[in-house]
């Protein structure tokens, strides 16, 4: 969204020093200057493999390497992780390949091809999905209404998370897929992988709207050509105009969501990256790699803000919380990190009269 610069109901986002006006909305100023980490959690026995917040009870989800989940819910008055027990769940046969939430639905998938539904904090799933092949990754859409599967047959696979029964399967990639992303409202899922393209359908219908290469044309006469940018993660913006694709080649692509026209690119990391998430408000998109750090773009410049470095191993995914104050990242170090994304501290409330 681009911003417009008028003084009537106006919110500013501080980005790296510089004001950018946006409409007003719920979600507090940020000062990307002042980013931070806050706390990192205790080393965990297994590898962390992805990341996954049910905004709607305050619970944290990782899924790790031997198929475990491992869930903290937020205590009342406190910040995430802080006084928080962690819950291990057990949950699949085989590494946890994947993480979703959405209202108040969680999904864990894993390579041994089941896709479990969690109505956490209970500890055993709700709904127990055969996908019928590995998968590699999960979404729901924000309304916990649609679950999308997406793995080795090279198919979406759309889910009712209530009672688990398919709703519709997009075909038409010719690889593995790694990636998936439904819109906000859920009327649109985009997939990649293997075949290095970018695919989007309309969830109603199953119509494929476009495939376009997840990467710009090759020069001619380059050789030897470079190898298919393998998309490894996939996000929709807020108002579902705009597609962020994330790959092997490491750079940051957005696209158009009506029709895949490449609309800007973004350098910065160093190797693939592993995770994608936009800030509720629209104008920042955060990004997890294997280079070990967390990065905060500009989505109208496509453009680094801030580095966030901390990892000492691979970053394997990235959310955002707490009305875009807060991310949490995981990564192989084993370790669950939260940071202050430089929100202002809550202001204090004038002492009562007669009171001291």
């Amino acid at each position: 969204m681009r911003p417009r610069l008028t003084s009537l109901g106006l919110a500013v986002l501080i980005v790296s020093g510089f004001a950018m006006a946006q409409p007003k909305n719920d979600f507090p100023v940020l000062n990307l200057g002042n980013a931070k980490l806050l706390r990192t959690s205790d080393p965990l026995d297994s590898l962390p493999t992805g990341v996954a917040f049910v905004d709607a009870k305050g619970i944290v989800v990782v899924g790790c390497e031997d198929g475990s989940l491992r869930t903290w819910t937020r205590t009342q008055g406190k910040d995430f992780l802080e006084d928080a027990k962690m819950q291990k769940l057990t949950a699949h046969t085989s590494t946890v390949t994947a993480v979703a939430a959405g209202g108040s639905v969680a999904a864990s998938a894993a390579s041994d091809g089941k896709v479990l539904v969690w109505n956490l904090p209970a500890d055993k799933p709700a709904q127990t999905i055969s996908h019928g092949a590995a998968v590699r990754a999960l979404a729901v859409s924000d309304d916990g209404k649609v679950l999308a599967s997406a793995g080795d047959d090279k198919a979406v696979q759309l889910w009712n998370p209530a009672d688990g029964k398919p709703i519709r399967k997009l075909i038409g990639a010719t690889d593995w897929l790694l990636a998936v992303a439904l819109s906000r409202d859920g009327k649109f899922a985009a997939a990649g992988g293997q075949d290095g393209k970018l695919w989007l359908w309309e969830t109603a219908t199953g119509r494929k709207v476009f495939d376009v290469p997840s990467s710009p044309p090759v020069p001619k006469g380059t050789t030897p050509p470079p190898p298919p940018n393998v998309v490894t993660a996939l996000a929709f913006s807020p108002d579902g105009k705009t597609i962020a694709l994330g790959g092997t080649d490491a750079k940051l692509y957005f696209y158009q969501a009506t029709d895949g026209k490449l609309l800007r690119t973004g350098t910065g990391h160093t190797h693939t990256l592993t995770g994608l998430v936009f800030h509720p408000a629209g104008q920042l998109l955060l990004s997890s790699s294997k280079d070990r750090s967390v990065r905060i773009w500009n989505v109208a410049g496509a453009n680094v803000q801030k580095v966030l470095e901390s990892h000492t191993a691979w970053a394997e995914g990235v959310i955002v919380a707490e009305k875009g104050t807060r991310a949490i990242s995981v990564g192989a170090d084993k370790t669950v990190r939260v940071w202050d994304l430089g929100a202002p501290p809550p202001a204090k409330l004038p002492p009562v009269k007669g009171k001291k």
